[in-house]
């Protein structure tokens, strides 16, 4: 299982073998559990209007405060896969990278409002009305779609892209990034342009965005890279080695790094990284 707890409104949500829990965040104390239809989830819970959401066997919500499960998707399969949210045009969605398609699924009542290429382990990104998709068949690539009066539809794709499409896509300034699968690829988002391909030794783990820099893994975790976002650059700006867990990502709280390793979690103090 490697799925990453969820934090909100005092209480951490969290999938551990076949079950998710709910906890009180101040002192640990069990509130509820359920048994979930499949294991070894890697599925990370999205948390929204007293909702949960996560990917077990089925695309599933459950109820914050007692866990009653109230409803679920069918045409959403698999247990890799996170959701995400999409809000455009006064809507919100509930996006989800089923084994062959993507998913946008109405939150209230689980129904499927449309379903495209797509599909795999990478959770899909928005902004405004696009929504880009890392998917996994050869013919998809990196994926954009666009929402206009009701309608969702193709703007561009970039098939082919690369042999893994674990990792997840980061949007800044109307650029979206991808790195991992062994490149960093910098390309616009309205057009699919593309600014930059580079080769890397990145794999399956996922970036993160923080002041105009792209933190990410390289060489199964090993090292931590910082990399320039601006398109003209996209150069790294400082790596250090950090061993963290292969198939991890880095997640910040202000300047502070917490990294996930084989048998424990340690935080960094970004200021005090040294360049390699």
């Amino acid at each position: 299982s490697s799925s990453t707890p969820c934090f909100t409104n005092g209480k951490v949500y969290a999938v551990g073998s076949e079950r998710i829990y709910c906890l009180d965040s101040k002192n640990g104390v069990l509130l509820w559990d359920q048994k979930l239809p499949t294991s070894q989830i890697a599925s990370s819970i999205l948390a929204h209007d007293k909702k949960v959401f996560v990917l077990a066997g089925n695309l599933r919500a459950y109820d914050q405060l007692d866990g009653t499960l109230i409803w679920e998707n069918n045409s959403v399969q698999g247990k890799t896969a996170s959701p995400s949210i999409w809000r455009t045009h006064g809507k919100t969605f509930i996006v989800c990278n089923s084994s062959k398609n993507v998913v946008v699924v109405d939150p209230i009542n689980g129904k499927t409002f449309w379903e495209g290429p797509g599909g795999g382990s990478s959770t899909p990104v928005s902004e405004e009305n696009l929504l880009l998709v890392h998917g996994k068949q050869e013919e998809v690539g990196l994926i954009a779609y666009e929402y206009e009066a009701g309608v969702i539809q193709e703007l561009w794709r970039i098939p082919k892209l690369t042999r893994r499409t674990d990792s997840s896509p980061i949007l800044a300034n109307g650029h979206a990034f991808l790195i991992g699968a062994g490149m960093r690829l910098c390309v616009k988002l309205d057009s699919g342009e593309v600014i930059r391909k580079i080769k890397a030794k990145h794999d399956i783990s996922s970036p993160i965005l923080a002041d105009g820099k792209i933190l990410t893994y390289e060489i199964n975790g090993s090292f931590l890279m910082m990399i320039d976002s601006d398109p003209n650059h996209f150069k790294v700006i400082q790596k250090a080695k950090i061993n963290a867990l292969r198939c991890t990502s880095p997640s910040l709280i202000g300047s502070r790094l917490l990294v996930r390793k084989q048998n424990k979690s340690v935080c960094l103090e970004m200021g005090e990284i040294e360049k390699i």
